[in-house]
């Protein structure tokens, strides 16, 4: 049912945001729109992908796209997949989120899947990981590896060794923590 509501509702190239679409919008239309209301972070081609299959998105004038962003590693499962859409949908109809401060039915047991995978070939009894940290973004995942990091060195007796190996021309996100090891080069001046 949602799963055709969801395809209806993409198909009639209605920018569909609880009712703030009065009418059909071009792809240039919605393009300044965009440009005028939300706060520039990346430089965007003036495409509007609206629908996607797997690694395939379309944009509202029928081309198609490979899509190698993943939605910057937030679909990595592929777009219109139904069993997600399926997921989604039934626990939609529970509870959507009620963040890290109450327990989940599904955070403990998706947390000791996780934990009990990360276990050696050759001891599949003995898993180096003892405990997972879910976040809600790649930032708050690396502000956490960081702190991570340096009390495990404080732990250890090393407190001595405070610093911390990046990638050249990598992001690693928007939090300070994240922007400490990001690259300077072509952060805006003050960030």
């Amino acid at each position: 049912m949602l799963a055709k509501f969801l395809s209806k509702a993409i198909s009639s190239k209605c920018l569909l945001v609880r009712g703030y679409a009065s009418k059909p919008y071009t792809t240039q239309e919605l393009v300044d729109v965009s440009n005028r209301y939300l706060l520039g972070v990346y430089k965007k081609p003036n495409i509007i992908l609206h629908k996607g299959m797997g690694a395939l998105v379309e944009d509202l004038d029928g081309n198609s796209y490979l899509d190698l962003t993943a939605g910057i590693a937030v679909t990595s499962l592929g777009h219109g997949n139904t069993d997600i859409a399926v997921a989604l949908m039934e626990q939609a109809q529970k509870v959507i989120s009620t963040s890290n401060l109450f327990h989940n039915e599904n955070a403990g047991p998706l947390a000791e899947k996780l934990v009990n995978s990360t276990a050696y070939p050759g001891n599949p009894n003995e898993p180096w990981a003892y405990q997972a940290f879910f976040t809600n973004s790649g930032a708050e995942a690396n502000e956490a590896a960081l702190k991570f990091a340096r009390k495990t060195g404080f732990q250890s007796g090393q407190d001595n060794k405070y610093g911390i190996t990046a990638f050249q021309n990598a992001f690693h996100g928007r939090t300070l923590g994240a922007l400490s090891v990001t690259p300077k080069k072509g952060l805006p001046r003050g960030v």
